[in-house]
């Protein structure tokens, strides 16, 4: 049981931290930053609940849930397809 709740929540973290970042690559490839970080802003309008998830999902919240699932299960998993389902 604590397994499958581990690989949902890696595969979450995963599409998140694998998209976000993405859209950013794709805007400074393309030239369109300024639209991209002005659509951010839009949606972000100040700091809250929404501006910590949002820079977490970029940077510490992967970190920290990596580190959680060493401490319980023993073993760094990085990719969410190579973990397995026990």
């Amino acid at each position: 049981m604590l397994g499958r709740l581990f690989l949902g929540i890696h595969w979450i973290l995963f599409i998140a931290f694998v998209g976000i970042w993405g859209i950013i690559l794709l805007a400074i490839i393309t030239k369109g930053t300024d639209q991209t970080f002005r659509a951010y802003g839009i949606l972000f309008d100040g700091y809250g609940l929404g501006e910590i998830l949002f820079s977490g999902a970029m940077s510490w919240i992967p970190i920290v849930f990596l580190f959680i699932d060493y401490v319980i299960n023993g073993k760094w998993t990085w990719l969410p397809w190579k973990r397995n389902k026990e």
